[in-house]
């Protein structure tokens, strides 16, 4: 377990290092931390994945460790309020959260569909999409940044579309017939486009 707290630092790594206990930088609270405090381990940082899209894995204490795998999945940042350039900066991100608007249509439809419980399994936790397109969980830009989670978007965009449109007559009753044309075979829904 260790004490958990920093070491000071006087005049650099060496005032403070001993024969048996050489400091172990954590990259999370910008501190020193004694061996039993720190082993070494690695991880992201929130604070650089999302200012600096950064996902490299720097050594972190034991205490930030936990701290950021207990969150890791949690839907905590509102990536543009903290950083109002990270869409200009990231294609891959561009892309997902244009995706997430979508989803995020396509949400009211699976809100209120009967087999809810069954459609938000495909989600693996992620419920918090159909609510809000800038709030990510670390996973999420993690996910994002290395290319994993925009087909894990697109798969699951596919397969709700599918039930809404075509296998589910709830949903599909939830659609609107074209004013123009008066086809009730295929039907408009709001997260579809219109050329």
């Amino acid at each position: 377990p260790g004490c958990g707290k920093p070491m000071p630092v006087a005049s650099g790594v060496k005032a403070v290092a001993n024969l048996f206990n050489m400091p172990r930088i954590c990259h999370y609270f910008s501190a020193y931390y004694c061996d039993a405090c720190h082993d070494n381990e690695t991880s992201v940082i929130p604070a650089r994945v999302v200012k600096k899209l950064d996902t490299k894995q720097y050594t972190v204490c034991k205490k930030a460790k936990q701290h950021i795998n207990q969150h890791y999945r949690d839907p905590l940042l509102n990536v543009l309020l903290i950083n109002s350039n990270i869409y200009k900066w990231s294609v891959s991100l561009n892309k997902v959260s244009i995706l997430r608007r979508q989803l995020k249509y396509i949400g009211e439809y699976i809100n209120t569909c009967r087999n809810k419980e069954i459609l938000l399994k495909e989600m693996d936790g992620r419920h918090y999409m159909f609510e809000s397109v800038n709030i990510y969980a670390l996973r999420d830009l993690v996910e994002t940044i290395n290319g994993a989670l925009e087909p894990i978007m697109y798969s699951i965009l596919e397969k709700f579309i599918v039930h809404i449109t075509k296998n589910c007559q709830t949903c599909r009753g939830k659609g609107f017939i074209c004013e123009f044309c008066n086809d009730g075979g295929s039907l408009l829904f709001s997260w579809m486009k219109l050329d």
